[in-house]
């Protein structure tokens, strides 16, 4: 019977027994979870015809552990274990712009893999013709993914990270053995997992850590003086979580670095939060945190450049009144596409509808792409955002695209700003008064400024080549082009 099983899951039961019969007719499977069983007795042989297991799951059995009378299971296990196929778990290597901040770090993103069980994986690292190495990766991302602890062995392949995030994986306990290895790490990212305590010393060997995120976490206890190490702390976000809700941003005066330990001390190891929550308010959030973060309750996809975003339609209805709109007129709507903007920018963007997380807005192209999305959203709080940035970022090279997307949405305050940067172009020029008033001529010379730049650029990129500078071309910025041509 079910001869060409591949996946067998038995978790949750009351299993006490694996004869070593058991999996005879079965020699297909290639992942089997025993998980949360009452496990005394495995039979001798019962995996030794199973060629093609790659996944062997017996966490959380109750009857095995390390005492005396357990000692000869310890030995099956490892025993099973050193039998199992080694499976190469693939990685993405790529430049990758991370938030917050406009670094790019050369990144290993691990997506949707099940690394429960270190002994049986290995992570496939090609680096193609890049002549890179693992003391070049800067950052590992590992999104989507099952495990409940971080492997030893991300600390032996990638001891030189800067950062490390571990995304939506259903990770339920971390020490400082876990992060110790990472001695240059400077941001740990966290979120949507399953984190219920945080020790006192979980920092101590990690002292240059900046920016760390626990948001969407399930975390009741936390030790007093978990950031007591961590004295150069520029961003901790403790979001949605059982006894805590509060985000710190150095660049933010809404809440203090002292408020937030205030509220670590106050959530801290068996203590109550001074935010008093009642048993059966505590009882409803953690219920709506388990249905929020549930892969199985989200019902609605996102369509980006490279990735597609499972999201839930509630949520996205709740946040911006144009998706509502969209579904009330069409309830049998499942999706949208969003590939005129990066993923890192819709990350952002999920990151405010799910934890009213105000993006960062790193660079002007980011800006750009967030207040269009925004925009097309109906995204109040962030339209503003996005033109505060905006306005603080623009470039006389950038002006017309700035002009472009205000006379797109109508934004007469955004234009007005973009028209006097457009002006400081040609100061000998005298413009219309009027002339934002016409939109047809604003087309007409949006038009022309997009040839002016292209026309500028080509000829930088002709001189360069005629060898006419004494400067490399990436040396020169757009005011230097303007002053070489004149």
């Amino acid at each position: 019977m079910f001869k060409h099983l591949k996946f067998l899951n038995l978790e949750s039961n009351d299993l006490e027994i694996i004869e070593s019969n058991l999996f005879e007719e079965n020699k297909d499977l290639e992942a089997i979870s025993i998980q949360d069983n009452q496990l005394k007795i495995i039979g001798e042989k019962s995996f030794d015809n199973l060629k093609n297991l790659r996944f062997l799951m017996l966490e959380e059995n109750k009857c095995i552990s390390k005492n005396a009378e357990n000692d000869s299971m310890e030995v099956q296990i490892s025993s099973i274990l050193s039998k199992i196929k080694i499976m190469e778990i693939s990685c993405i290597l790529s430049t990758t712009l991370w938030y917050p901040g406009s670094r790019h770090f050369y990144t290993c993103s691990i997506l949707q893999c099940d690394l429960t069980n270190s002994k049986t994986f290995k992570f496939n690292l090609d680096y193609g013709s890049s002549q890179k190495s693992p003391d070049d990766i800067q950052a590992v991302a590992i999104i989507e993914s099952k495990l409940q602890k971080i492997p030893n062995q991300l600390q032996n392949d990638f001891k030189n990270i800067t950062i490390l995030c571990i995304k939506q994986c259903s990770l339920s306990t971390i020490d400082r053995n876990d992060i110790s290895g990472f001695k240059q790490l400077i941001e740990l990212w966290l979120p949507n997992n399953k984190l219920q305590s945080l020790p006192d010393d979980l920092f101590v060997d990690n002292t240059k850590i900046e920016r760390i995120s626990f948001s969407c976490n399930r975390i009741e206890q936390i030790g007093a003086d978990l950031l007591t190490p961590l004295i150069n702390l520029k961003f901790a976000n403790f979001k949605r979580n059982s006894r805590i809700d509060i985000i710190y941003d150095i660049e933010s005066t809404e809440i203090s670095l002292d408020e937030l330990k205030q509220s670590i001390l106050n959530c801290g190891e068996g203590k109550k939060c001074n935010k008093k929550i009642q048993t059966d308010e505590l009882k409803f959030q953690n219920d709506v945190n388990k249905f929020l973060y549930n892969e199985n309750f989200k019902d609605f996809t996102i369509k980006g450049l490279k990735r597609t975003f499972k999201v839930h339609r509630f949520v996205m209805a709740a946040r911006s009144s144009i998706i509502c709109e969209m579904i009330e007129k069409n309830p049998n709507l499942n999706g949208i596409s969003l590939t005129n903007v990066t993923d890192e920018v819709i990350e952002e963007i999920l990151d405010y509808f799910y934890d009213d997380i105000m993006p960062k807005f790193a660079n002007l192209n980011d800006a750009l792409m967030l207040y269009d999305l925004a925009m097309k959203m109906n995204l109040q709080d962030v339209i503003l955002k996005a033109r505060k940035e905006i306005v603080k970022m623009i470039k006389k090279e950038k002006s017309v695209e700035v002009l472009e997307l205000a006379l797109k949405y109508k934004d007469s305050d955004l234009m007005s700003i973009a028209f006097e940067v457009v002006k400081e172009t040609f100061p000998k020029m005298k413009f219309k008064a009027n002339l934002l008033n016409d939109e047809v001529k604003i087309r007409k010379l949006i038009k022309e400024l997009k040839n002016y730049w292209k026309n500028i650029d080509d000829t930088i990129s002709r001189f360069s080549d005629m060898n006419f500078f004494e400067n490399e071309l990436d040396e020169f910025n757009e005011s230097e082009k303007i002053t070489n041509l004149k």
